[in-house]
């Protein structure tokens, strides 16, 4: 991520000097808020009050006050505190530890509303959201103890490259799941944006940093369905204005003090928008679809979430999930008519495959029959990610964490647009980049041979073989073993069979306990593979 320098002179003319558009008065770093977040410097979340630059404390500073832990590196930072990755030593378990600035305690009603706060984000119990283990004060300093996720945050994945529309509709529902159950517990995110959103490795979504969100429960009367709460509801920094500019709804930065949950679905009108279109809603806001080639029943879901009126939005979140779903279950099954013709033949097809599918299953029978006992392949597996969890710590050893998002990011790209030239483009980057990563450089190595043909597809596979022999996917599947599977494959298709027997046994010799992408011995493979 680039570096950018913050009031640096003011160009001529008052103009972007990217993109040339005019800038206002106070413009960050000399360019216009589309260019900004183009550098990856988003405005950071606002917080209504003139407070001094924030430093965060070294490592060394920080593992006095945290004996319980053992800090290995700052892995960010913003105007609300800073994040640091940790190991509990008694539990042996990563972490997250987050730190608020030390200024903001100083106002003798925060811990009575931080503690009130911590409390509200122990009962946000979801897969879908970070879990908070631990909060208190440390020598002045306050603090959260948080579930670590490793994996990289939807801000990096924008940059890395524009989500497509399906990558949209799986990531936004998750979303949905995760504000819904906070919604349900009385509790209003108030920040929701990119840099909150996190994807794990499985592309699983977790939202982060509640630590914003406004208690609308606990004393205040409970509200009607699409109504803003009664009472006088606590509010993080007592009223002022929480959030992020470019994603705040309207009613946030007019009256923060009547916010309710609908405010985090014009948050997620705004995120959605961003995903499909690669910009954030101008002034007066545009379907996604004249922008991008997309499902038009999809700008109708955007529209609604971000209308400036809470009572026209969608009332629930979880409505928002509904139409999403909708558009993409139809996208993904559609129903065309079917003549009669059409539907012999497709009786015909599937008597066919009947038949074979019977015969396979009789075959899959008679491998099974051959594999050891099922205590045998678990301690077999149990080995292997034992080895894949030792080269993913000296992966960490040999980068920071923001070096092993930023792989991460464009392995996950990759994988998204499998089998087309940006995912090519994007390995090839990785690799560039990080050649030492043991397990990601070899898996990226390792798909780019499954993408090619010829003579490259044959050099990427040898380089799987000399330089990443001993790198694991996280299924468990050995990269050397593997890419020495599909090159005997190429030998024996060619007709070069004693190279392809030579490689066979080789396998068979050196990684009997191999198994390949469905948790089966590769060693059978071959047995099937060479009658």
């Amino acid at each position: 991520m680039d570096t950018v320098k913050l009031n640096q002179p003011m160009p001529d003319g008052n103009k972007c000097p990217q993109c040339g558009r005019r800038l206002e008065s106070g413009a960050v770093a000399g360019l216009c808020p589309a260019c900004l977040l183009q550098q990856g410097a988003a405005a950071d979340t606002a917080t209504g009050a003139n407070q001094p630059l924030f430093q965060p404390p070294t490592v060394a500073e920080l593992a006095a006050k945290f004996p319980q832990l053992k800090i290995l590196e700052l892995i960010g930072k913003g105007g609300m505190g800073a994040v640091y990755l940790a190991r509990q030593k008694e539990l042996d378990r990563v972490v997250a530890l987050k730190i608020l600035p030390p200024g903001i305690g100083d106002d003798p009603a925060f811990a009575g509303r931080f503690a009130r706060e911590a409390k509200a984000l122990a009962k946000l119990n979801h897969p879908g959201i970070v879990t908070i283990y631990d909060f208190g004060r440390a020598d002045g300093l306050f603090y959260f103890l948080m579930e670590f996720v490793d994996g990289v945050n939807l801000r990096q994945l924008l940059h890395a490259g524009r989500i497509s529309a399906r990558e949209a509709l799986a990531i936004v529902p998750q979303i949905c799941d995760a504000l819904q159950f906070a919604h349900d517990q009385g509790i209003v995110h108030r920040d929701i944006k990119p840099e909150n959103i996190l994807l794990d490795r499985r592309g699983r979504v977790k939202v982060a940093d509640f630590g914003l969100a406004k208690i609308i429960g606990g004393e205040t009367e409970p509200a009607a369905a699409g109504q803003p709460a009664s009472g006088s509801p606590v509010l993080t920094e007592s009223g002022k204005t929480m959030g992020t500019p470019q994603y705040m709804a309207p009613e946030q930065k007019q009256q923060p003090e009547a916010v309710d949950h609908r405010a985090d679905i014009y948050a997620l009108g705004v995120v959605f928008y961003q995903m499909l279109t690669g910009e954030l809603p101008g002034k007066k806001i545009e379907p996604p679809s004249s922008k991008v080639q997309i499902d038009v029943r999809l700008d109708e879901v955007v529209l609604r979430a971000l209308e400036k009126e809470p009572a026209l939005r969608y009332q629930q979140v979880s409505e928002v999930k509904t139409c999403v779903e909708t558009i993409s279950r139809s996208r993904s099954n559609p129903k065309p008519e079917m003549s009669m013709k059409q539907l012999t033949v497709l009786l015909t097809i599937i008597a066919i495959l009947g038949i074979s599918l019977a015969y396979e299953v009789v075959q899959r029978h008679r491998i099974s029959q051959s594999l050891k006992p099922l205590e045998a392949q678990q301690a077999r597996e149990s080995r292997q990610q034992a080895l894949h969890e030792r080269f993913v710590q000296q992966d960490r050893g040999k980068y920071t964490a923001q070096q092993l998002r930023e792989a991460e990011a464009l392995y996950l790209v990759a994988n998204q647009k499998w089998g087309t030239p940006e995912a090519k483009q994007s390995l090839q980057k990785m690799i560039d980049k990080f050649p030492d990563l043991i397990n990601r450089t070899g898996c990226a190595v390792l798909y780019l041979a499954q993408m090619s043909q010829g003579d490259e597809r044959t050099k990427y596979l040898q380089d799987c073989i000399d330089k990443y022999n001993d790198c694991f996917y996280d299924d468990g599947v050995q990269v050397g073993a593997y890419a020495r599977f599909l090159l005997a494959q190429d030998y024996k298709s060619q007709g070069e069979i004693e190279k392809a027997k030579a490689l066979f046994n080789e396998i068979k010799t050196r990684y009997p306990d191999a198994i390949d992408h469905g948790g089966n011995l590769l060693v059978d493979s071959l047995k099937a593979d060479s009658k």
